[in-house]
């Protein structure tokens, strides 16, 4: 996986739970400045770190957060609005 992979995956993953990066880095014990870099494809995780976001993001484990792409993400979260829309009353 590339950074810029990585990068689109991890914002996707942030964005879908509504977290900002200072949410995200207060649960996972990462700095927001490096939350930042991982965002900008700058630079990686180690494995300690990638398992803390992957945590904090309510991931069973880093296999899930590498297991979808940010536009399934996308489509997911399009999906499931519709269907709430159909839902409400």
């Amino acid at each position: 996986m590339t950074d810029r992979e990585f990068a689109d995956r991890l914002r996707a993953w942030r964005r879908q739970l509504n977290m900002t990066q200072k949410d995200l880095a207060g649960r996972s014990k990462v700095t927001r400045q490096q939350i930042i870099a991982y965002e900008r494809g700058h630079s990686m995780p180690n494995m300690a770190a990638a398992e803390r976001l992957a945590s904090a993001l309510g991931l069973a484990g880093l296999s899930e957060f590498y297991g979808s792409t940010p536009a399934e993400l996308e489509a997911n979260v399009h999906a499931q609005a519709a269907l709430r829309a159909k839902v409400a009353p």
